[in-house]
């Protein structure tokens, strides 16, 4: 339940506890398919990561710690709530042995390298962080729903300043989400 890297409307921290409000209905089978999430595999919330509001280092350090104590008990963590910031040090965690691959879903890429004025943590940065930090397989790594005038820009903005090893795989797959974008439009004015 953190937000402590949100440069714009804070309220993520109250995530985790939202999510719990609504799922606290949640019944032990889906009504339509009759199938139990609970027969598949064992599922828990463990509570809320332990987090330091007044320090957003000591924060990351918090995090990172929790979740490399999930991942050395050999459990697969699902989180839910706080600002794109969190992904950083659970990718960290995630990712001490070697570099994973991501699918994100997300109208923004969470890839500037700074934030107003130098900031290098935010919540616009922790994709970029681990990139640089060899968290994530760059040949892996997948955005679903940038918005795409963002994705102009993005696309420009990598081509001439981003890491000669992932700058093409990235315009790649940046360029293939505008052209499905406006084949959908176009089929969607057609039919």
């Amino acid at each position: 339940p953190w937000d402590g890297g949100t440069t714009n409307r804070p309220g993520a921290r109250h995530g985790p506890r939202e999510v719990r409000n609504a799922s606290s209905l949640v019944r032990l089978y889906h009504p339509v398919s009759m199938k139990s999430p609970y027969d598949v595999c064992k599922v828990a919330d463990i509570g809320d990561c332990p987090v330091n509001p007044a320090d957003l280092q000591d924060s990351l350090k918090k995090i990172e710690l929790f979740y490399k104590n999930i991942v050395d008990s050999k459990t697969t963590p699902l989180t839910i709530g706080g600002d794109r910031l969190v992904s950083l040090p659970v990718l960290r965690a995630l990712a001490k042995n070697k570099p994973v691959g991501i699918l994100q879903f997300d109208s923004h890429s969470d890839t500037w390298d700074t934030y107003f004025g130098g900031f290098k943590y935010t919540h616009g940065t922790p994709f970029r962080r681990a990139i640089e930090e060899n968290l994530i397989d760059p040949k892996k790594y997948v955005i679903l729903g940038l918005a795409i005038p963002v994705i102009l820009f993005l696309a420009m903005h990598y081509w001439s300043k981003f890491n000669d090893k992932t700058k093409n795989r990235i315009i790649a797959l940046i360029f293939g989400i505008i052209a499905l974008a406006f084949v959908i439009l176009i089929s969607l004015l057609i039919f």
